[in-house]
């Protein structure tokens, strides 16, 4: 925080277990400066009002738009492709929050080659820039995508990670408390783990 250095916080902020949805916003409210990147749409695509609390609460939070491993992947482009309005909305309501991402592990195995690098960062660009697409990933099955206007795809391609990375923050104000009946997530129940006392704000 001190140094403005962004950290991405790979956690579960849900109920499913393990969930670390307390401990998250412990840390959350600890260091209101800190920039934070927590990836694949905070694990909270099925859970809008979560992701929507989350950003509303705390002014230096951001996530990407990667969902990991193919089969992550095809379900969060089907989920996209039926919730198109919904995840529109979404993206216009925190037009300066997602960044664009793909999370792809990359190895030496043989089969990460160009073409599956450029088969996986294609069917990103496809989901957010047009109005239907196919993918290899998903042979024979057209998918709804978002088409999003030009301004604010290069806002998520690009100009939000850049914006992210200069941000400078310092005197950040929590205005909020975390209204916890839209985490879907039990607040009053103990958690197991080295952080069980994490104070509940």
């Amino acid at each position: 925080q001190k140094n403005y250095v962004p950290i991405c916080f790979h956690v579960n902020p849900g109920p499913g277990k393990p969930g670390f949805a307390r401990e998250f916003v412990s840390v959350l409210t600890t260091y209101p400066d800190l920039k934070i990147n927590c990836p694949h749409l905070m694990l909270s695509s099925i859970n809008q009002d979560r992701l929507r609390e989350l950003l509303d609460v705390f002014p230096n939070l951001y996530s990407d738009l990667s969902f990991g491993h193919d089969t992550y992947l095809i379900e969060g482009l089907r989920r996209i492709s039926k919730n198109v309005d919904k995840f529109r909305q979404l993206f216009h309501d925190y037009p300066d929050r997602f960044m664009w991402g793909s999370d792809l592990v990359l190895t030496n195995h043989p089969r990460k080659n160009d073409e599956w690098i450029r088969i996986r960062y294609q069917v990103y660009f496809d989901m957010l820039s047009k109005k239907t697409y196919t993918s290899p990933l998903i042979p024979g099955e057209q998918l709804n995508g978002l088409a999003l206007e030009a301004a604010l795809l290069e806002k998520i391609l690009m100009q939000n990670y850049v914006d992210f990375s200069a941000r400078r923050p310092k005197g950040t104000v929590i205005s909020h408390r975390v209204d916890w009946s839209r985490m879907g997530v039990d607040a009053s129940k103990p958690t197991a783990g080295p952080f069980t006392n994490a104070p509940i704000q």
